[in-house]
């Protein structure tokens, strides 16, 4: 993909984006992407879909400090479903947000190491990015959230959210049933 200086798309250094290097980015500073969309998702979430030059596309959603999932790495993030899997969690040099994404680089993807692959285009990675903000959302208030709080907090959660964690045990919610064996650990690790 050729990008002439008209274009409105930032080529960006990789490793420079990220403040710091994913373990599905190469360590060497010799890629580069395009931002080839930024936008408000339906949901309200800023988005953007990056191409990596000669290889794939990304897509990002991001969150703002004072929402749940701030901080919360990818791999915790379990429940949400994108092309591949989440692949990023963390933030970016140009935004204060938290940023959740997934990569096209996996197998059956055309990437510079699997030409044969399918592409995968900007709209793809758009509605990815889209669903994914749905998904989010939808999240909000749940026992998967409260869990995801308690996580980056290591601490109880207030007293409303752990009265209805305590409720929801007792339904056999499995994230309610996780906050407290994570409550259960603290405590027989505090010596207090």
């Amino acid at each position: 993909m050729e990008v002439s200086p008209s274009e409105s798309k930032k080529l960006v250094n990789l490793i420079q984006y990220f403040k710091e290097v994913g373990p599905h980015f190469p360590q060497k500073n010799t890629m580069s992407l395009i931002i080839e969309k930024e936008w408000t998702t339906k949901e309200g979430l800023d988005a953007r879909v990056v191409f990596i030059k000669n290889s794939h596309r990304c897509g990002y959603v991001s969150v703002k400090k004072d929402h749940w999932l701030y901080g919360v790495g990818y791999n915790d993030l379990y429940r949400l479903e994108v092309h591949g899997g989440l692949t990023f969690g963390g933030e970016i040099k140009d935004s204060e947000d938290w940023w959740i994404g997934f990569d096209c680089a996996h197998s059956g993807d055309k990437t510079m190491f699997n030409q044969s692959g399918e592409e995968r285009t900007t709209e793809f990675c758009i509605d990815e990015c889209e669903d994914l903000a749905r998904q989010i959302t939808k999240l909000n208030g749940t026992s998967f959230a409260y869990c995801c709080i308690a996580k980056i907090s290591k601490a109880r959660l207030k007293e409303d959210w752990h009265n209805e964690m305590i409720a929801l045990s007792l339904k056999d919610d499995i994230y309610a049933k996780e906050y407290f064996e994570m409550l259960k650990n603290s405590f027989q690790e505090d010596p207090n």
